[in-house]
């Protein structure tokens, strides 16, 4: 295990150091290639099916915009949200064809962080147990991908037309420190955290940890207020944002929606973080000896954290390369990701190891 996180990490920061970040993007062949070189090879295919192939084409290119694009303000968000799901599980939220779009390093190294995490969050569930060399090369490997979703932030123009958290460029910006942040508190909690590092820099971990996701909740629950006051004009609005159609109104407020969930959820490790900085490493090491699979409960619960918000922020880029075809369904994947995410710790460790677990107790502990 501790094998394959040291090379997929080593992978990672070889091509960090690559060109600029940037490969050559991958060409591929189009569907409509396909047909037209069909075309030039067939002499048997006469002009009536060829105005029958065209039409077919059109419409079937028009009613993909209708299903991915068509947000309104006339279904109320848990409407669009439901229809989100059915493209979910229908599977019509997926065009594959673009998947070789995903060309870039930073692309390549947000599809391969899922893997040692992955890997690692179901070991840790499944044993019990904390290994601690590979929680901290899983946390280095996650301030690796904050590298790549940083370049994907500077790379992005700001959309004016939505406030911050529901335009990319933000919320890779978001992503970014997000990750800086829960990368620490990975660290935090295994035994090779560095004795000369703990104290003051704790509460500089706690600080950035504490801005960042209060901040990723407060600001949707804002931002969804002065996105209807931009598109108000009787609002009087002299800000920097600029108004939008009704159906880009939609999807940013379901973005904006989206980031109040998840960022929810990622409030809850405050406590933790604030307990572990004032009470320092001698109350943490009280705690897993009274109660021996409390630090794998809270490694892997910071784990799936951490793989919520890579897995949301590769979707938004399947969404920016057309891969994924639906805001709605964008939104909804998100949700659901995080909230499975942070169930399935709870399931697993209630179900397991309830003896050796607490859920709020240990705090006093």
């Amino acid at each position: 295990m501790i094998k394959w996180i040291q090379s997929l990490t080593l992978v990672a920061l070889l091509l960090l150091t690559v060109d600029g970040l940037v490969l050559p993007r991958l060409t591929s062949i189009s569907s409509s290639s396909l047909r037209r070189s069909a075309s030039d090879d067939s002499n048997s295919n006469t002009a009536t099916e060829l105005d029958d192939r065209v039409t077919l084409k059109d419409d079937t290119i028009i009613s993909k915009q209708r299903n991915d694009e068509e947000l309104t303000t006339k279904k109320s968000e848990w409407e669009e949200l439901e229809i989100g799901y059915q493209q979910v599980i229908s599977l019509e939220a997926f065009d594959p064809s673009y998947i070789g779009s995903l060309a870039t390093i930073e692309d390549i190294i947000g599809i391969v962080i899922h893997v040692p995490l992955l890997l690692l969050a179901f070991q840790t569930a499944f044993t019990g147990q904390v290994d601690a060399t590979a929680y901290a090369q899983c946390a280095l490997f996650s301030f690796v991908t904050s590298l790549a979703h940083s370049k994907m932030w500077f790379d992005e123009p700001r959309d004016y037309r939505a406030p911050r958290l529901a335009e990319p460029r933000s919320v890779y910006q978001f992503s970014t420190l997000y990750l800086v942040s829960f990368s620490w508190l990975l660290y935090r909690i295994t035994s090779l955290y560095p004795q000369a590092l703990q104290g003051p820099l704790d509460i500089v971990g706690c600080l950035a940890l504490s801005l960042i996701t209060i901040y990723g909740w407060a600001y949707a629950v804002f931002g969804k207020g002065l996105l209807k006051q931009v598109n108000d004009p009787s609002s009087n609005y002299e800000g920097t944002l600029l108004p939008s159609s009704e159906a880009y109104q939609m999807q940013a407020q379901l973005y904006l929606t989206g980031n109040i969930v998840i960022n929810s959820l990622a409030c809850l490790f405050l406590p933790f973080a604030w307990t572990l900085a004032i009470r320092g490493t001698e109350w943490w090491t009280r705690v897993q000896e009274l109660h021996p699979n409390q630090g794998a409960f809270l490694g892997v619960s910071i784990l799936v954290a951490i793989l919520g918000d890579t897995s949301g922020n590769l979707l938004l880029r399947l969404q920016q390369l057309k891969v994924t075809t639906s805001v709605r369904a964008l939104v909804v994947m998100g949700i659901l990701s995080n909230v499975v995410f942070l169930l399935a710790p709870e399931i697993t460790f209630n179900s397991i190891y309830m003896g050796g677990i607490s859920e709020v107790g240990f705090y006093w502990e």
